[in-house]
């Protein structure tokens, strides 16, 4: 189930507007006095048609006009993840910790109105096993205004924290640190912190009768998860003892349970058992397509053998990406040396180990190995029960089955999406070892997983094409078969061939999978979602005869994400005094300044010019053309303070094939239509306000 996150910022902002305060929707709080101030707060709309399908109407953002004293603040989020780069809004997300570290999260506490406040802060949370936050192990360090009104810094406990009071003077910003202690946490645990700020001005207002904004911070302890997969590409010949067998190690840093973080500087150990010594200078490593340099490569004498023969080998210095394997692959022989006895089913087992502080001075040492009785394993000290990485090592066998996956892509949609709006996407399976594959239900199966955009969704009946020579530019060969859509997202390729008297992919054989993804009402502008494409083969990474390793070419692994963006109209609104309300419209970008910040002390008898833009964000083709795009600005939204001064008759726009209408005032908005407009083309409305002269004195 995807998940319904609540916005508190945006509940503090609604609770603020139903009381006719002037109010933004960026983590922000401001609020005016009644009997001292007033304000002119606007936005545009827009509606507008893709193809034949009407999209869902559009707004700009907000632009305020403040006549007079304005008290307004922020609290922001300011810390940059991988996952989370947004820092205008009231969470710092996915903050990756380590065990026995420490975690950093920054907030921005900013005075934007333009008189000095106080804000009482508080400050509380959740730690990973559910328990209150033990605060008096978390830090605080904030900034203050000092007597002689310059910024001062202090540090002081969490539990300390929740007495403090901030004071700003108009248009100063205080950094506040806050940094937690993650020593006893697993992989894959999280803690959850709640910082807040009230206005002492706003809380005092006759006219604001609260003014708190929360925060919240959240952490994910994340480590590398390492899936360590050995295998033998062919048996070893007891009779000849020139014969040599070549083993394979993937170390893949699996993110399965969704915690992996980047490896750094990994070591990979092979011990080799008793009978088998190490074909010197037969150790490659790879990482995709790059052979790794050697400079890390220890061949040592550290194996289970009597002999002086080299028997192992370390290889250090290995950096691994989330998702990414180092494949490591080396020749082995009988040891003939005098008490060396290789037995039989002998299985080679290979160790990892990781510093994940990468500190020598400090050392925190991850140990994972194929062998399960390894003494030295520790991974139960750093993940869940069951949360490392699934390991495996074979014994002396031959594998024979071989797939690849290949497929990715990305596309763009609307907003609401119809058959000629889609995505479609195709994923292609490929049997690529000697034997047939799928030939029973549940032998080979495609799950597709949607990602946690509830708009933007897999969607319609899964095609599957089976090309039985593999040549997908010859058609006349292909099988096309109809799978009705399926809501777990999981397709039997076995159980769709046999429905059309195809007993499983035949060696050399491809399969297309074809699926579309579609948006729906509600889906919004530059949001996207990943639907990733799994290959899932029975008997896969097993310990038994007849396993199937998945491919080390990164590019023919097992796991592809398709992405789906939504694309539209993106409308915003800008705004710039025009004190004598003289200024030349008609060279509008260089006769004012334009802002989206909120306007101050303006005037009655001023003027404001509006400037709103619309632009199609599609990247192409022409089937993405925006149609019937209307603008509108209400009259209403600012008539009770201002009145239309002048309009920009001819609408400017941007991109081949765009055309615009003259703009009107029809008595109730300033509206132009436009079409089309063209992927990546822009049209502009332009208009000016002026301000009444009783405006510091009537209600808006």
């Amino acid at each position: 189930m995807k998940p319904n996150l609540f916005n508190h910022t945006l509940l503090a902002v609604g609770v603020a507007a139903a009381l006719g305060l002037s109010t933004t929707a960026i983590a922000a709080t401001e609020a005016t006095s009644g009997d001292k101030t007033n304000s002119i707060t606007n936005k545009a709309s827009a509606t507008y048609t893709v193809g034949t399908q009407p999209q869902d109407a559009v707004e700009s953002n907000e632009v305020i006009v403040n006549i007079d004293e304005v008290a307004k603040f922020s609290l922001i989020g300011k810390t940059v993840t991988p996952t989370d780069n947004d820092q205008t809004d009231e969470k710092n997300e996915d903050v990756i910790a380590k065990p026995n570290s420490t975690a950093t999260y920054t907030h921005e506490l900013t005075n934007s109105g333009n008189l000095t406040d106080s804000y009482s802060m508080d400050l509380s949370g959740l730690a990973p096993n559910g328990n209150a936050s033990d605060l008096a192990n978390i830090s605080v360090t904030y900034e203050t205004l000092d007597t002689d009104g310059s910024l001062k810094e202090l540090t002081v406990s969490g539990a300390d924290f929740k007495n403090v009071t901030i004071e700003l003077a108009d248009g100063q910003t205080s950094t506040i640190t806050i940094n937690e202690d993650t020593t006893g946490y697993l992989a894959g645990q999280t803690s959850e912190l709640t910082l807040s700020a009230q206005s002492t001005y706003i809380t005092t207002s006759n006219d604001a009768p609260t003014a708190t904004v929360e925060n919240f911070d959240n952490l994910i302890v994340r480590l590398p998860v390492f899936a360590i997969n050995k295998t033998v590409t062919n048996p070893l010949d007891l009779n000849n003892t020139d014969d040599i067998a070549t083993y394979s190690i993937t170390v893949k840093n699996d993110n399965t349970n969704g915690y992996a973080d980047k490896a750094t500087n990994i070591t990979v150990r092979d011990n080799l058992p008793a009978g088998l010594k190490l074909v010197s200078g037969s150790v490659v490593a790879t990482i995709g397509s790059n052979t790794l340099a050697t400079t890390g490569l220890t061949e040592g004498t550290d194996g289970d053998g009597s002999g002086t023969a080299k028997d192992s080998f370390e290889y250090s210095g290995i950096d691994l990406e989330v998702g990414e394997t180092v494949t490591i692959t080396f020749n082995v022989m009988q040891d003939t040396s005098t008490g060396e006895t290789l037995a039989d089913g002998t299985v080679n087992h290979a160790r990892v180990e990781d510093d994940i502080n990468d500190d020598p001075n400090d050392p925190n040492i991850v140990i994972d190995s194929t062998d399960p009785n390894d003494p030295n394993e520790n991974v139960d000290d750093y993940y869940p029960t069951g949360g490392d990485g699934p390991d495996s090592a074979e014994s002396l066998t031959t594998v024979k089955r071989g797939l690849e996956l290949t497929g990715t892509g990305s596309q763009e949609v609307p907003t609401v999406s119809n058959d000629t709006t889609k995505a479609t996407y195709e994923a292609v399976i490929e049997n690529t070892g000697e034997e047939v594959e799928g030939k029973n239900t549940g032998d080979l199966k495609i799950q597709i997983t949607d990602g946690t955009n509830a708009k933007v969704n897999p969607a319609n009946d899964v095609t599957i094409i089976y090309d039985v020579d593999g040549d997908l530019t010859t058609t006349g060969d292909q099988t096309s078969i109809n799978v009705p859509y399926n809501s777990a997202g999981t397709y039997d390729i076995g159980a769709a061939l046999a429905g059309d008297n195809i007993v499983g992919m035949a060696p050399g054989s491809k399969v297309i999978v074809q699926y579309d993804v579609v948006s729906i009402t509600g889906a919004v502008l530059d949001s996207q979602e990943t639907t990733t494409v799994t290959l899932v083969p029975a008997g896969a990474n097993t310990n038994g005869d007849g396993a199937i390793p998945e491919p080390t070419d990164p590019t023919k692994n097992w796991t592809k994400d398709f992405v789906t963006t939504v694309k539209g109209v993106d409308l915003q609104k800008y705004q710039a005094i025009d004190a004598g309300c003289s200024g030349d419209l008609a060279n509008y970008e260089t006769a004012f300044n334009f802002t989206q910040d909120p306007l101050n002390k303006a005037k009655p008898d001023q003027c404001i010019v509006y400037k709103i833009e619309a632009e199609n964000t599609f990247s192409g083709p022409t089937d993405f053309n925006i149609t019937d795009l209307v603008i509108s600005d209400a009259l209403s939204e600012f008539q009770d303070n201002a009145t239309v001064d002048a309009i920009l008759v001819n609408t400017p726009t941007t991109g081949s094939g765009t055309s615009a209408s003259n703009t009107i005032n029809d008595g109730n908005a300033i509206t132009t239509t436009v079409d089309p407009l063209v992927p990546q083309g822009t049209a502009t409305m332009v208009f000016r306000i002026k301000i009444k002269a009783n405006a510091s004195t009537t209600t808006p």
